[in-house]
C-alpha cells in the first residue's frame, strides 16, 4: 500500500482530488476521500434510522464504538 500511496502522489496534479488507499479483497484500490466519506456517512444514517443509536453530536463518539 505503501507503493500505492507514492504512486498517487507522484501523479497527482494541484487539481487532482483527495484520494485514500484502501483495500477492497486482495487488491489495492484508490478512492476518492469525498466518496469514502460520503459512504461512511450513509452507514452512520443507515445505523440510526434502525436502530436506538444515538444521534446528537455530543453522543457521536459512542457511535463509533458501535458500529
Amino acid at each position: 500500500m505503501g507503493a500505492e500511496a507514492v504512486l498517487t502522489l507522484i501523479e497527482a496534479t494541484s487539481d487532482s482530488p483527495a484520494m485514500v488507499i484502501t483495500l477492497d479483497g486482495n487488491q489495492i484500490m484508490r478512492k476518492r476521500l469525498m466518496d469514502c466519506v460520503q459512504k461512511v456517512s450513509s452507514i452512520f444514517t443507515f445505523c440510526c434510522d434502525l436502530s436506538d443509536y444515538p444521534t446528537q453530536p455530543k453522543d457521536s463518539h459512542r457511535l463509533a464504538y458501535m458500529i
